[in-house]
């Protein structure tokens, strides 16, 4: 203690500092237990995905079905948002082909980059990007090659553990 005098710690400093500790400590579980947490709700989120799945496919399919003949654009709007989609399997992703807008031609080696990220990708043989993975919500990608105007798509929806597809054609320059 006496060492510690000249830097203004005391007794009642270094109580208080080990109270601070006990509390965070019985507060945030142990890396252990951490990963079990995680383990145990991801099986119970793959439990519930399941047994929702099953309701529709037991009940509310059957029931959709008797509204075919009278509002068919329902029923296949209800079709496509049935598909229960794990993201925790998807990586969310974009991805799509840069193409000559003069010719339909495929743009090899242009490069895409997710505007205010680190993220960027060059396009292949065939033209093709893949971006992932990317943050979902709304995106901004400069798209840049030689003899190429540069061209940004501004607003690219991102859906969450899906793949997201956007085209891109580029103007010569």
């Amino acid at each position: 203690m006496a060492a510690l005098a000249p830097y203004g710690i005391t007794a009642a400093t270094l109580t208080a500092f080990q109270t601070t500790i006990n509390n965070y400590q019985t507060k945030v579980p142990t890396p252990r237990n951490a990963a079990a947490l995680k383990v145990t709700l991801r099986k119970n989120i793959k439990n519930l995905i399941k047994e929702t799945d099953k309701v529709l496919k037991e009940q509310m399919d059957k029931t959709v079905i008797g509204f075919k003949t009278a509002n068919p654009n329902f029923v296949s709007t209800y079709k496509i948002n049935r598909i229960i989609i794990d993201p925790s399997k998807t990586i969310t992703t974009l991805k799509g082909t840069v193409t000559n807008s003069a010719d339909n031609s495929f743009i090899i080696g242009a490069t895409l980059k997710v505007d205010g990220t680190q993220l960027k990708a060059i396009t292949n043989d065939k033209g093709d990007y893949e971006i992932k993975p990317i943050t979902p919500g709304t995106a901004n990608v400069i798209v840049s090659a030689p003899k190429f105007k540069d061209n940004t798509i501004t607003n690219i929806t991102v859906k969450k553990g899906q793949i997201n597809k956007q085209d891109i054609s580029l103007t010569p320059a």
